[in-house]
């Protein structure tokens, strides 16, 4: 009784887990789709840059040797990579809440017999 009661338990922690994956990987799927779509524009601030440089430092060291489109397209690459792992999420959460789930419906019916 007292084992059957820790399987029934450690079935719903599982379940529960697997339920928040889906959840947060959903979530992060429609974000990392929506930064894809409408890109935040991460260029740099000018006039930062300017008044760095009156303070005595270069300003090569201050802005990134990288041009912008360089910017842009690791920026869009790693959103990419982002949307992937995301999908990854979601694809081993799914299989792992829907079979701890049906365990724990037939450990019901089980019970109820």
């Amino acid at each position: 009784m007292f084992s059957n009661n820790i399987r029934i338990l450690y079935l719903y922690i599982v379940s529960f887990l697997a339920l928040m994956a889906i959840i947060f990987g959903t979530i992060t799927l429609v974000e990392r789709i929506t930064n894809y779509i409408y890109p935040v524009d991460y260029s740099y601030d000018r006039s930062y840059v300017e008044s760095y440089s009156e303070k005595g430092v270069y300003k090569d060291e201050v802005i990134n040797t990288n041009s912008i489109e360089e910017q842009k397209a690791n920026a869009q690459r790693a959103t990419l990579r982002d949307i992937f792992t995301a999908l990854a999420v979601i694809a081993v959460s799914i299989p792992l809440y829907s079979y701890h789930w049906v365990t724990i419906q037939k450990e019901r019916r089980k019970e109820e017999v």
